[in-house]
């Protein structure tokens, strides 16, 4: 059994609140670490600055947005998570849409599996 499934059970009955308090730890860290992951995203996805600066940021935003929505139209069992699911970044947008996949699917109860995109 993978890693992913044997979580889920614990996972998706951990009580909203919690899981939507992750999320909002992590967009609090990347405003922390916004440098660090401003210099991934331009060595890696060939952002500028300016642009790096709005990945960054972004990717902080959707994750206290998942996690109001958690908050607010979810309950434990209503509606019921789905189980492992998969992510996959994007190459032109490697943090902002791919933190937006996870956070939304960890706040509602699911596992993730995150593969990283490969440039072509």
């Amino acid at each position: 059994m993978t890693l992913a499934e044997s979580a889920y059970p614990q996972w998706s009955n951990t009580p909203v609140d919690t899981r939507a308090a992750c999320p909002e730890r992590m967009a609090d860290l990347m405003d922390q670490h916004m440098p660090v992951l401003m210099g991934l995203a331009v060595r890696e996805a060939g952002k500028t600055l300016s642009n790096a600066i709005a990945e960054v940021r972004e990717a902080a935003d959707f994750c206290r947005y998942y996690a109001g929505q958690i908050r607010e139209n979810f309950s434990q069992a209503n509606p019921p998570a789905l189980g492992p699911v998969v992510t996959i970044s994007p190459w032109n947008f490697p943090l902002a849409i791919f933190i937006g996949e996870m956070s939304a699917s960890l706040a509602a109860g699911n596992t993730v599996l995150a593969k990283r995109s490969r440039p072509a």
